[in-house]
């Protein structure tokens, strides 16, 4: 007679990974973990600076047809 469990193989089923949720950190949350709080604040001033200087005019060259 045969196995009454069925499955036949030798390795047992692997769960499935629906189960476990990983959590992948954001660009943000890996900034901060990396450089620090006082960095990430610093940076983020400094762009925001200089995105205000621009207006997107940065842009007008790429809109611009041939």
């Amino acid at each position: 007679m045969g196995d009454p469990g069925g499955g036949g193989g030798s390795t047992p089923a692997k769960p499935k990974r629906a189960l476990t949720q990983h959590h992948k950190p954001t660009p943000l949350q890996r900034a901060y973990a990396r450089l620090g709080e006082a960095e990430v604040k610093r940076l983020q001033s400094t762009f925001r600076s200089l995105d205000s200087k621009w207006k997107g005019s940065e842009h007008d060259q790429a809109e611009e047809s041939p």
